[in-house]
């Protein structure tokens, strides 16, 4: 992205860093769950279909809301950044709608999970290249972003209970 910060009111840069850190934790449980996916033997392709099920989902809702926020901005300042922003989006959203649909017909392909890692990357660091170059930065706490919950509007989604579906999937960690 080019360009400077964007002069967003109070709320809506709150509710854009919200989002990023919600997603990020569902990013983050996910990046677990690939992991476990090329383990021998595993059958974890049902989680990795959930988690990809709850990021389309929560990716559609902060996608609408920042092009909401931003692109008006944009228009203004630097209309390239439109198409760069909508261009993002669209691509991630095929990406994951893509890898959603194989995990869901069970395709057990020797690299699912490294591309569900290599799109979790980018969507991580465009999240990062957001909050550094439209957000004035954001300082991040050094917890484990593992222990944080998600809260805010994605706190609502019933899809699913990412932190008991990896509980019940994963023999280490049932009680």
């Amino acid at each position: 992205m080019t360009g400077g910060p964007v002069a967003l009111a109070r709320g809506a840069r709150r509710k854009i860093l919200r989002q990023h850190r919600d997603l990020r934790r569902v990013l983050d449980i996910t990046l677990s769950a690939t992991e476990a996916a090329e383990a021998p033997a595993a059958r974890r392709l049902p989680l990795l279909v959930a988690l990809a099920l709850r990021l389309q989902n929560m990716l559609d809702r902060h996608f609408a809301f920042e092009e909401s926020v931003l692109i008006p901005h944009f228009l203004a300042d630097d209309p390239s950044r439109v198409d760069h922003l909508v261009d993002d989006h669209r691509r991630q959203r095929a990406e994951l709608s893509v890898l959603a649909k194989l995990a869901f017909q069970n395709v057990s392909l020797p690299n699912m999970g490294a591309a569900f890692r290599c799109l979790i990357e980018k969507i991580g660091a465009d999240m990062e290249g957001e909050e550094r170059e439209l957000l004035n930065g954001v300082r991040r706490r050094g917890a484990d972003s593992r222990q944080r919950r998600v809260t805010g509007e994605f706190a609502q989604d019933a899809l699913l209970d990412c932190d008991e579906l990896l509980a019940t999937s994963d023999p280490r960690r049932r009680r």
